[in-house]
This record gives structure tokens, sequence and C-alpha cells, in this order.
């Protein structure tokens, strides 16, 4: 890998790289620091700390910020704290709107602030594959200029109805059926974009990038060793995760089974870091080998079927790696090694088959109640549907019914809830006569979410990225013999692979993976291509930002649903009844702020609702405004309801705004699995009575 001396970004106009860093600097401080505001002033816990959970939060805020303030005084430390953060990411395997996820978010923009604080020390940047920062780049601003299709009459509205902390707090604690998780995804998507180029142009990255993989992979395996040990009744890892979908299956540390396999078997590649040991030792290999083993009966376990699929490919190009390279040294593929790896794989799989079948499962059912036929029933029933797609074939033509709408431009980030919510309405659209009404977040497969995202032109963007990352790093460990090329390589198949059944925007924590192995790439230049290819693909890169641009013209020009408009005539009705609140519950919830518009001439009746757990240490007070003007206060001693009622006419439509002092969030206290950040709630039913 080339490590050039000069500055990084010099092919940068010094007052373009100035608004880069300015622009990068504050939308980073925001992050931080809107954060730590919600966090100690009130917005996602409160001020008790008689929850361990809470103080527990609060400590890790502090600790990071420390961390990261001496990092920046002592930066050549700074690989050890990257090793904490990657071992972390098997802690947030949570919906992306989950409060875990907020602080994954807090501690990406901390670690990434202190990464552009730190570059700004005299020769502390490295030159970086401008062309991969480009194309990235140009990812980002072709999903970002999308979202200009959103409502945005309908956003400015929201944000001009309530504070700044409140609109924040919506968009943060938004669900995919709303317009503002779009905003949630771009917000994050940013973050991970800047942690992406600048871990590449700081000093040290090769070495920066050992421990992060090295984290990743220890993260994992301490994953998958504590949950076969909850498998087996040894331990409870309820206190982390609460919840879980799949209830008496393996999952670990997520919530999710199917995402524990994603991400397991996109990091399992970095194993490879010990297999290219010069000092390879036979007790090393054993001991590999063992962790290889515990990958699998771990996937197993779980029971996703694209986990079962995957993992054997994973295998396969682990051990080819291993039998070609010893240290340096590369070995040709000839027939033995092809033989060698044959053998390996299926005993591998094997010997995990026999573990579970006769030792785990016979020992779990002994120390629990329930029958080891019972077990392996399930496994074997799963395995018999491998090849049967079930619902994921109803998602998939669900999606494809939306990407029909606007096959080459796409819909727009990360929208297919909120258009399926929106098609559903609609009568006259296909996806309505076809499916009738969605209920799906995401459309369970990358490429489709890719094409529902930005069409066909998001789609080969992305393959010109992941095509480019590619081949930098397969000429490099031709040429170089750069070890650390192998495993990202394999990471980056792996990951295009398993996500044909998953979405990658869905969980942050598998998001980030790809981009780390696209970070890493950046500090390998295109010096390593030959002429022709440097050529060829700076050429397509210029047609790139072409399209971009184009693409951003077509977005501007169909902003806030215009298409709808035109094709069906539809225009997206305004939620003025419970403006600020969140759906589909009997009482109506809303965070910090809530607005109801209403009608009519007589008494109105509402009825709320407080439940924060500490209410009778610390009062909750209802702050009530009618038409911009404060009525009354309603202070909650005690969780509980209370009503109240409010004269109006039937002359003018009247705005009631409800103001909460503070919110809660019911998973961190543990007294619910509910992740939202919550205020008070209002009844469904309100009353206008006729006065007497």
């Amino acid at each position: 890998m080339t490590k050039p001396t000069q500055l990084s970004l010099r092919y940068l106009p010094l007052s373009s790289l100035t608004l880069f860093y300015v622009i990068a600097l504050t939308f980073l401080a925001f992050n931080v620091s809107f954060k730590i505001y919600t966090l100690f002033y009130g917005g996602f816990y409160t001020w008790s700390l008689q929850n361990k959970i809470v103080l527990v939060f609060r400590l890790g805020y502090v600790l990071w910020i420390m961390a990261c303030l001496y990092v920046i005084r002592f930066h050549e430390k700074i690989k050890y704290l990257l090793f904490v953060f990657a071992f972390s990411f098997v802690f947030f395997g949570f919906p992306p709107y989950y409060i875990q996820n907020q602080v994954f978010d807090y501690i990406l923009a901390l670690l990434t602030l202190s990464m552009f604080i730190i570059s700004m020390k005299p020769g502390m940047r490295n030159k970086i594959n401008r062309h991969l920062m480009f194309f990235v780049l140009c990812f980002f601003c072709l999903s970002a200029s999308s979202l200009l299709m959103l409502p945005l009459g309908h956003i400015a509205e929201l944000a001009g109805s309530f504070s700044f902390e409140s609109f924040m707090l919506q968009i943060f604690g938004a669900l995919p059926h709303n317009y503002l998780f779009c905003l949630l995804e771009i917000n994050r998507f940013a973050l991970i974009v800047l942690f992406t180029i600048i871990l590449s142009v700081v000093s040290g990255s090769g070495e920066n990038y050992k421990y992060i993989f090295l984290g990743l992979f220890t993260g994992s395996l301490f994953a998958a060793i504590m949950g076969l040990l909850e498998y087996g009744g040894i331990v409870s890892l309820v206190l982390v995760k609460r919840d879980t979908l799949f209830p008496g299956i393996f999952t670990s540390f997520f919530l999710n089974r199917g995402w524990y396999s994603q991400f397991v078997t996109i990091v399992v590649p970095y194993i490879l870091l010990g297999f290219f040991s010069k000092n390879r030792t036979t007790a090393k290999i054993v001991v590999l080998f063992i962790f290889l083993i515990i990958f699998e009966i771990s996937l197993i376990l779980a029971e996703a079927r694209a986990g079962w699929v995957t993992y054997p490919l994973v295998l396969f190009l682990c051990w080819m790696f291993f039998y070609c390279f010893k240290g340096d040294a590369y070995r040709k593929i000839r027939i033995g090694v092809m033989i060698k790896v044959a053998l390996s794989v299926p005993i591998t799989i094997i010997l995990s088959l026999l573990l579970i079948f006769y030792v785990i499962i016979p020992t779990n059912t002994a120390t629990k109640s329930g029958s080891d036929n019972a077990a392996k029933a399930a496994i074997l029933k799963q395995a018999s549907r491998i090849v049967t797609p079930d619902s994921r074939a109803d998602i998939w033509r669900q999606s494809i019914t939306i990407i029909k709408e606007k096959p080459i431009m796409g819909m727009g980030f990360e929208t297919f809830a909120f258009y399926g919510k929106i098609f559903s309405d609609i009568p006259q659209s296909p996806f309505k006569q076809k499916h009738g009404t969605s209920t799906e977040d995401t459309p369970h497969n990358m490429y489709l979410e890719l094409l529902v995202n930005n069409g066909v032109i998001g789609l080969i963007l992305w393959i010109l990225i992941v095509a480019y990352t590619l081949l930098i790093l397969i000429v490099d460990l031709s040429k170089n013999r750069n070890l650390l090329n192998a495993p990202v390589i394999v990471s980056i198949i792996c990951f295009h692979i398993y996500n044909v059944f998953q979405e990658f925007a869905s969980l942050p924590v598998v998001w980030i993976l790809v981009f780390i192995n696209i970070s890493y790439t950046m500090t390998i230049q295109n010096a390593v291509l030959s002429s022709h290819l440097r050529k060829m693909w700076a050429n397509i890169l210029k047609i790139s930002v072409i399209i971009v641009v184009l693409s951003s013209i077509h977005y501007i020009s169909n902003t806030s649903l215009k298409f709808l408009k035109h094709k069906y005539n539809y225009t997206m009705p305004k939620d003025n009844t419970y403006s600020g609140f969140y759906d589909y519950t009997d009482r109506r919830w809303f965070s910090k702020e809530g607005s109801i518009y209403l009608s009519g001439k007589g008494i109105v009746e509402f009825s709320f609702f407080c439940d924060h757990p500490d209410v009778h240490k610390k009062p909750v007070t209802l702050y009530i405004y009618v038409d911009n003007t404060l009525v009354d206060e309603i202070t909650f001693l005690t969780a509980g309801t209370k009503n109240w009622t409010y004269p109006i006419d039937g002359q003018n439509r009247h705005h009631f705004k409800f103001i909460v002092s503070r919110t809660y969030n019911p998973f961190i206290y543990g007294i619910q699995t509910d992740n939202r950040i919550m205020g008070i709630a209002v009844s469904s039913a309100m009353q206008i009575k006729k006065r007497e």
C-alpha cells in the first residue's frame, strides 16, 4: 500500500477544503451536542438515577467524550479506541429508530469529529484514492437529493408548528412509514460517509483498520459465545435486548436472528488476519478452526436461512485464502489446494452439526423443560424451507410494483414503507389493486431497496462503486501482496450475497460495515492500476457526476410528491388531527409536543394519560395551549389519567397544543419493550359535547 507524505485532498482548492471542513465540523458538532442535550436535559431519559441502565448510558456518554479528548491529544492511541468502537457493534443490533441506534449515532459522530480535529494537525493527513471518494460522494448526493420529492410543505409546516427540540425528537424517533424517517436515515448516512472519508485520511490508517477488523471479529465472537451460553440457559441477555422477535431462538445481543446472521457472516472473513500470520503454528490454526465452528453452530441455531446459504461460501473463501497464502508467500491454486478446500468446508459444517445434535441440544433440553426432538425438528423444518422464499416473495413483488412507478430515478432514499402506505390509500394504483395494504418496513432485498431508493441510476452507481473497490483490492493484493486486502474482499462479497435476502440500511451496524471496507480501499492509490484502467475509471467518474447532477435536477422538478399529483391526482392530506403524535395505538402518544386541530361547537373533552416511571419523585407537568395562548397546566404527581374540558365555539378551527415538561423511554427503564420517546398520551376518542 502506498503511503504518500503529501496532505490529502490537495486536489481540492483551499477554499473548497475549508468549506468542506466547516460544514463537516458543524454537522458533527450538532449531532453530538443535540444527543448530549437530550440525554441530560431529559429528552430521552429522565433525571432519575435509580435506573441502572440510565446511569450506564450517561456514564458511557461521558466516558466516550473523555476517550475522544484523550486521543485528540495522543492521536497515536486512536487505534485502541477504534477497536473498542468496532467491538461494541454487537450491542446495536436493533432497528434504526430504536434508542440504541441514537447512542450509536452519538458515538459515531463523536469519533468522526475527533478524527477531523486530528486531521487538522500538521502532517496528520494522507492522500487518499480520490476516485473512490468522489464515487461515494456521488452516491450520497444522489440519495440526499432524491429526498426533495418528499412532502416538503408538510415538513416545513411541522417544523414551524413545534419547537426545534420537539421537531428533532420527532425525526430521531420516526418510524419507517413516516416521511420524517427518511431524514433520520439521511442524517445517519451523512455520518457514515464522513466517517468513511476521514478514517482513510487520518495518518496511520493502515494500522487503524487492523484494529477495527480485530474489534469487529472479537466482538462477533463474544456475541456468538454469549448467545450459546444464553441458549444453554447459563446466562440471560434480557437486560441488554429486553425483547426478541423470535423467542426461544438464538439471537445473541441482536433483536432479530436474521440480523445476527447477517452481521456475523460479513464479519467472519476477518479471521483471515489470524490465518495469515507469519508465525502460523498448529495451535493457532486449531484455535481459529474452533472459532469457525463456534460461528457455524451459532448460525445453525439462529435458523436464519440466508445465513445457512451464505456461510458455506464464507468458509470456502476463507479456506481458499488460507491454503493459498502463508505470510507473504503466495501459492498458485492447484488441484491439491482445491481438494484441501473441498474437504475443509464440509468437515467444518459436519463437526458443527454433530456438536449441535449430540451435545448442545441434549444438554440444553436436560437443563430446560422440553424435548430435544422438538429442537431438532425445528432445525430440520427450517432446512426444508431453505429454497422456499415464503413471505419474502410477497414482499419482493410489492417492491417491484413500487419500483415500476419510477424505475429509472427511484422514489427517494429509504421511502419504501412511506410509499407503501401512500399507495395503499390510492384505489387506482397498481399497488393497491395487486397487494391491498402494505405492512412491511423494508423490501428485504438490498438490490430492490436500491431500485426503490434511486432506481436503475442508483443501482448502477452502487455497482460501479463495488466494482472499482474490488478491482483496487484485487490488483493491489496481486502486485503488492497486501494480505489485509483478502478479508476485505471476502467481506464485501459476503455482504452482497447475504443481502439478496436482507436490506442494508435497516441495521446501521451492518450498513457501516461495507463503508469501513470502502474506507480501507480509499487508502490504496489508483496508481496500482494500469494507465488505461485509470483513464477509463476517470471517464466513468465524470459521467457519473453528470448523471447525478441531472438526476438532482429531476428530483428538484418533482418536489413534494408532484409525480403522484400528475399520475393519480393524489395530494397528501395534512394530519392536523394528530400532528406530532405516534400512530397505531389506542392511546395516541406524543414525545415533547403534540397538536390537535378541532372544529365544532360545545365542550371538548380530553383524557390525558401519564406513565412516567418516576413521576412520584419528580412530577410531570402538561402545558395546554389553545390558539397559541396558555390556558391551563396539569401536574401529574402519580401515574394515571386526568380528564380536561374546554369550551369552543363553532366559528373557527381551534388549535390545541400540548407540551410536556419531560419525556422518558420505556425500554430503557425496563418497564416495557416500547422503544419510543414518550411524553403524554391522549385518548383517541375525544368528545365534543353540546352546551346545555
